[in-house]
């Protein structure tokens, strides 16, 4: 809470946190890609063949679906690979102005993954780009488009997993019912997407939670079932930037009886060590802390609690913030418990 007529803080003196440096122009271009090197011919002709036959497998699939009158889904998602230990040139994989948007990108010590939604019939966007690497060359006889076609390994339709951005081993098993975590498109009507998305989910038999989070260029749901039901609707799909599995809150925690509490709590201390006496310690500004409480108690020891005045209290309570502006601090040991 904002204090009203906020004082100096005489006794919180913070020194010798900045430095001076000279300023040094960046590189033009930004971040220097390391490239592989590159037959120009060989490569870029497998990739136009990749993209060729992507182009003719969705142009199939959405001829039969439209021959049954079903919704094409407007799109697909393309997974673009580096090379093992070089760049992919990610920022020129979006083009919004054909609707071509970068929706994840999973790095790891050995290469990077981008998964790209491409609507339907622009994927002629990158065939060009392809096209012009193999003909063209710019004012420095450099292939056109080179950074961003030698950058890509390999390219593929995505599935499912192209989304997951947890750790791929917490990728649920077949027939698995999760609680997924599903970061929504947004697009130019976030309304429209999150409709669409409960619109399918519940055609299909997925539990959806009740609530969201919204940010700039994503929405943010809960819902609950498998991986095959996830995959079976390629409308669902699309309207699909990330997917997670959910993670516990303290909800559960919180709706406990105290004695129910108490049996969760001496249960965990069963299971805990206490840091020993030379560990890490660190100083941590506070309005006060209740170190009785059995968690905490084998942490914080009440010679490691302090106040700047004496008269303070150290204890977690009501209207801690002092009348004339000072914030009470304590000090407390890191709670680094090991469990067993």
């Amino acid at each position: 809470m904002p204090i009203e007529n906020p004082k100096k803080l005489p006794h919180l003196l913070i020194t010798n946190t900045a430095s001076t440096e000279q300023y040094a122009s960046p590189r033009r271009g930004g971040k220097e890609l390391k490239l592989p090197l590159r037959d120009r011919n060989t490569h870029g002709t497998l990739l136009l063949n990749k993209l060729e036959h992507l182009r003719q497998e969705a142009e199939a699939v959405s001829n039969e679906q439209r021959s049954f009158g079903i919704d094409v889904g407007n799109g697909f998602y393309l997974q673009f690979e580096s090379e093992p230990g070089f760049d992919l040139k990610i920022d020129s994989l979006e083009y919004m102005r054909s609707g071509i948007e970068l929706l994840a990108v999973k790095e790891s010590a050995e290469k990077t993954l981008a998964t790209c939604f491409v609507p339907e019939g622009k994927l002629t966007h990158f065939i060009k780009l392809v096209s012009q690497y193999l003909e063209n060359d710019t004012p420095k006889g450099k292939p056109r488009n080179q950074r961003l076609i030698d950058s890509i390994s390999d390219l593929r339709k995505a599935a499912l997993e192209a989304l997951w951005m947890d750790d791929i081993e917490t990728f649920p098993i077949d027939n698995e019912e999760i609680w997924w975590e599903i970061w929504l498109r947004v697009g130019n009507d976030r309304e429209a997407y999150l409709n669409f998305f409960k619109d399918h989910a519940s055609q299909i038999g997925l539990q959806m939670g009740q609530l969201e989070i919204q940010f700039p260029e994503r929405t943010v749901i809960v819902a609950k079932g498998t991986k095959e039901q996830m995959s079976q609707s390629i409308n669902l799909l699309n309207s699909i930037a990330e997917l997670r599995r959910a993670k516990e809150t303290a909800e559960f925690f919180m709706g406990l009886t105290s004695i129910e509490q108490y049996e969760w709590v001496d249960d965990a201390l069963q299971r805990l060590n206490g840091p020993s006496p030379d560990c890490p310690a660190i100083c941590i500004l506070d309005t006060g802390i209740n170190n009785q409480h059995p968690l905490l108690r084998m942490a914080l020891d009440d010679a490691d609690m302090h106040t700047v005045d004496p008269v303070w209290n150290i204890s977690d309570h009501p209207g801690a913030w002092h009348p004339d502006g000072r914030v009470k601090f304590i000090w407390r040991y890191n709670q680094a418990f090991n469990g067993q």
